[in-house]
């Protein structure tokens, strides 16, 4: 089996505009996009959003404020926000693989729709979490959840509350439509299957199905005789991320730029990983040695 494993620069990457911000630009745009909740913040906790996005999520969520509501209009960022385009790389790179499903399983930590977009304009259907590729599919895994999947067998009424840490099971299911999405929202106050973007990556809705996520994402590197890991930088801390590529036997082409290709080198190389290679380029330019990597 072929993993493609896709990180925020691969999203960022995947066209000239219209494309979702990397980390250092997010709280930003999320707070032109909710003026009314990520904007009215306090210019002390805009100030730490800006400087580590992850770090002040965790400090603003230990310390007792409510994050439901902001992680609601996070997920209505990144599920309304951005249209593909027919010049889109996601596009292009579901086509180059749309004869040889069978052979390839894709994993992604971006909460962002263009994915499903793409598959949808090239015909591609997706198995959402299969821990094997159903006929005709391509299998996806969403280690850290997505906009896209919300947790049915759970509801609180406006006015709820709970603390950090609490989380819920249930099954998931994709929404349909923006129509799909608003109604959910204005019904519950437990937000979409999306882990909080902070260290510990909690996830509130549907926690075990995340948790069966990560385990699929271990069984799939594990088994893997080539992964292609495309704008994920190195996060020792999402240990369920790193610990399982840091043991795997596959043959690694990292494409993250300069920048995210040394610093998976340097750790590469204190994990004495030896069958990879590095392209030093981002996802547009990469995706010719993709192509020859996977013998496409």
């Amino acid at each position: 089996m072929n993993l493609v494993f896709l990180g925020a620069g691969a999203s960022h990457g995947s066209d000239i505009a219209n494309t979702p911000p990397l980390g250092n630009r997010l709280f930003d745009e999320l707070a032109d996009f909710d003026p009314q909740g990520w904007g009215k913040l306090s210019r002390d906790w805009q100030q730490e959003f800006r400087d580590d996005f992850e770090a002040a999520m965790l400090g603003f969520l230990t310390k007792g404020f409510f994050g439901a509501p902001l992680q609601w209009k996070m997920a209505e960022y990144f599920f309304k926000r951005f249209i593909i385009s027919p010049t889109n790389i996601y596009i292009k790179l579901l086509s180059m693989i749309s004869g040889r499903l069978e052979e390839f399983s894709i994993a992604t930590l971006n909460y962002d729709t263009l994915l499903f977009q793409a598959a949808a304009r090239t015909n591609v259907s997706l198995a959402v979490g299969s821990p094997e590729n159903d006929q005709g599919k391509l299998s996806l895994c969403l280690p850290h959840g997505s906009s896209v999947i919300c947790c049915e067998g759970i509801k609180g009424s406006k006015g709820v509350s709970y603390s950090y840490g609490v989380s819920t099971g249930g099954r998931v299911r994709i929404f349909r439509d923006n129509a799909d999405f608003d109604n959910e929202m204005a019904s519950n106050v437990f937000p979409p299957a999306m882990s909080y973007f902070e260290p510990n990556k909690h996830t509130v809705s549907c926690s075990e199905y995340i948790k069966s996520q990560r385990e699929v994402f271990k069984a799939w590197v594990s088994s893997a005789a080539a992964i292609a890991i495309i704008g994920v930088n190195v996060h020792p801390l999402d240990s369920h991320i790193w610990e399982p590529i840091s043991l795997t036997k596959a043959h690694i082409l990292y494409i993250g730029g300069m920048g995210g290709g040394g610093a998976f080198e340097t750790w590469a190389t204190d994990q004495d990983l030896e069958h990879y290679s590095i392209v030093p380029e981002y996802f547009a330019e990469g995706l010719s040695e993709l192509k020859v990597f996977f013998n496409l």
